[in-house]
């Protein structure tokens, strides 16, 4: 994967839209290179490792994960479906345990993404992350779509953690992710510029609307206070809902 491009905040503030707005997805907030150190089918995992280190200007957040297998009471992925701007989807119940790649106990089961969202063809490879904000697997296929939001399974972190009993440091994340043999079972997330808040707001998702009502949301992500715009003459009744990433009700308002 030498010729690899790993591109870097490529998101959207518009709902609607497909096109990044952010001016670091737009002027090549990229690297270029990496390589392949494990993989393994019974996951369906594979670990790369960068070339170059993101430059402090990304902004880098580097994703912690869990290992021991215990069973997720959310999930939330975040993905690129077909190289689209990124997209999150949200399991608010507790996902179960299944037979994913025809091997026992391989996957997370997502049985039907809530909050009107899903993904898509081409969202395969995206992570699946837990209520602790721990990295517990990746997607490789299912049958969710925009018109049909169920049935996905992820290859299960704790899996491609052991290689499903391998003893080959090319087929499981142990060897790497853990190369003193500590045990650990779990690491937070990491922010190499230290310091910075956890956005308090963030667009998720939004209910379907027409496509002719205009909606916005800025700044996103933002930490105290956020604009939402809708445009449309004949709209009422309108209900707008803010939560964090577990689900938590933070503020309702009616416009």
């Amino acid at each position: 994967m030498g010729s690899a491009v790993f591109k870097f905040n490529y998101n959207s503030t518009n709902c609607s839209s497909s096109n990044a707005n952010a001016a670091g997805a737009t002027n090549g907030n990229s690297v270029n290179g990496s390589t392949l150190k494990a993989s393994n089918s019974a996951s369906d995992f594979g670990l790369i490792e960068l070339n170059t280190t993101p430059p402090a200007s990304y902004e880098v957040f580097y994703a912690g994960w869990e290992n021991g297998g215990s069973s997720p009471q959310t999930g939330v992925s975040i993905h690129h479906p077909s190289g689209d701007v990124k997209k999150l989807a949200f399991d608010d119940d507790p996902l179960t345990s299944a037979a994913g790649l025809s091997i026992s106990n391989s996957s997370w089961r997502i049985e039907a993404w809530e909050r009107n969202t899903t993904t898509e063809g081409g969202s395969s490879g995206s992570g699946l992350w837990d209520e602790n904000h721990h990295l517990v697997g990746q997607l490789h296929g299912g049958q969710a779509n925009c018109s049909n939001s169920v049935n996905d399974y992820y290859g299960k972190f704790s899996m491609s953690w052991t290689g499903n009993g391998s003893s080959s440091s090319s087929s499981r994340l142990r060897d790497w992710l853990d190369p003193t043999g500590t045990g650990v079972t779990s690491l937070d997330g990491f922010d190499p510029n230290g310091g910075v808040d956890v956005p308090a707001f963030c667009l998720t998702s939004v209910k379907e609307i027409d496509n002719n009502i205009s909606f916005e949301m800025y700044p996103n992500p933002a930490s105290n206070s956020v604009t939402v715009m809708l445009i449309n003459n004949g709209l009422n009744n309108v209900s707008v809902e803010l939560v964090d990433l577990q689900g938590r009700l933070i503020s309702s308002i009616q416009m």
